[in-house]
C-alpha cells in the first residue's frame, strides 16, 4: 500500500493519505485512478483490482469514492 504525506491547509498540518483525486468529465474510473497514481506519486501499477465503492458522507454528499488495489 502506498501512503503519501501531504500538507493540508484546512487542517494546518501534514496528513498521511492514499493517493486520490478527481475524475475528469467522462473519464473511466480505472483510467482516472491510473492517471492520479502517476500524477501524485510518479508510480505506475502492473495489475489493478477494483475493491469497493463507498460514500464518505452520504448524509449530505452524493458523490461516491472508489478504491482500487494496485501492484507496483
Amino acid at each position: 500500500m502506498l501512503i503519501e504525506r501531504q500538507f493540508r491547509h484546512a487542517a494546518q498540518q501534514y496528513m498521511y493519505e492514499v493517493p486520490a483525486g478527481k475524475m475528469e468529465e467522462g473519464e473511466d474510473h480505472l483510467e482516472g485512478a491510473k492517471r492520479e497514481l502517476l500524477e501524485e506519486t510518479g508510480y505506475r501499477a502492473k495489475k489493478w483490482t477494483k475493491l469497493v465503492r463507498y460514500f464518505a458522507s452520504p448524509g449530505f454528499l452524493g458523490n461516491g469514492c472508489r478504491f482500487f488495489w494496485r501492484r507496483v
